[in-house]
């Protein structure tokens, strides 16, 4: 295929790290089980129809799973049917947790998509702390401001609430190193979707989700 992939599983105890060679990986669709002391994990992936872009990663048509112990604990990719048809056991309820690390100067940018049928939205946060008295943190979702936080150098940490597709979202920022660490530190932001007030949404139907940021200032 051009393209392959590898798992590392760091497992409670510190003594193993299980790698997962891309090797295994040479069949476009597949599982494997590897067992860990009394615990057992379960790798599935069918990559038999993924359609790459300009990167290496699959833009969609794939799946990779990760099941611990009977329990789904990840779920890379769109087709989720096809992977829980694989194992019948496994919960149709589960949340996807997406880790990205981008870097710039003032603005700082990412794709996401907050629901397995929703849309993919342009999400733009913009702070600048260095050098000013009163620094002003923006969040932006498709060039539309959804979020402001004020005094900034007293509220470096917290979370609001913004609705997205009709799912609420929970915004939590933590930017304590850029105005008091160091220079080179990250801020933190995640984005949660979760239920609010009895919202109409049934997150248990559908794939939770929550993305987690980490911002380098290039400086």
């Amino acid at each position: 295929m051009g393209h392959c992939f590898s798992i590392e599983l760091k497992h409670p105890s510190p003594k193993h790290v299980v790698h997962i060679k891309p090797s295994m990986f040479s069949k476009r669709k597949g599982s494997k089980s590897v067992h860990v002391d009394l615990d057992t994990f379960d790798v599935y992936w069918d990559l038999t129809d993924a359609v790459f872009g300009s990167s290496p990663e699959p833009v969609h048509s794939f799946f990779v799973g990760l099941v611990f112990n009977g329990d789904m604990v990840l779920l890379i990719g769109d087709l989720r049917k096809e992977m829980l048809k694989v194992n019948k056991s496994l919960s149709d309820s589960m949340c996807l947790l997406k880790r990205e690390h981008v870097f710039g100067g003032k603005v700082y940018g990412t794709k996401v998509k907050f629901k397995d049928d929703g849309r993919v939205h342009d999400v733009e946060i913009e702070c600048d702390v260095f050098g000013l008295d009163d620094p002003l943190l923006v969040v932006r979702l498709d060039g539309k401001v959804v979020m402001q936080v004020k005094h900034l150098v007293w509220k470096f940490r917290g979370n609001d609430k913004i609705l997205v597709d009709g799912v609420h979202v929970e915004v939590y920022w933590d930017v304590h190193d850029w105005l008091f660490g160091s220079i080179t530190g990250s801020a933190v932001f995640m984005f949660r979707t979760c239920l609010v007030d009895g919202a109409s949404v049934d997150l248990s139907q559908s794939l939770g989700f929550c993305l987690t940021l980490y911002a380098w200032k290039n400086e």
